[in-house]
């Protein structure tokens, strides 16, 4: 994994990072139910383990709008969501574009 682990109850809303448009929705191997979102400046923001997305390849979605909901898809013990964050091909700390919960 080049990303974060979020542990949270299946079906608790995980936030777009920033604005952006989704790339690519559906299941993935390892990483089970996934949304891609790609941001300007060449930037993705990759959701997974998902229980459930809420949005559509195609959709542009605002920062901090709902796009799946934290699950055990793709064979996790756990419940939550992945969150990975990349420029082009290279991975990111995911830490800096996350805010504190409110």
């Amino acid at each position: 994994w080049k990303g974060i682990w979020i542990a949270a109850e299946s079906g608790t809303p995980a936030r777009a990072v920033a604005n952006g448009r989704v790339a690519w929705a559906g299941w993935m191997h390892r990483y089970g139910l996934v949304v891609i979102l790609e941001h300007a400046g060449g930037y993705y923001s990759l959701y997974g383990h998902a229980e459930r997305s809420l949005r559509r390849v195609g959709e542009w979605v605002e920062a901090g709008a709902t796009v799946v909901t934290a699950g055990d898809s793709g064979g996790q013990p756990r419940s939550g969501v992945y969150l990975e964050l990349r420029s082009g091909a290279d991975a990111l700390d995911p830490i800096a574009w996350l805010q504190p919960r409110d």
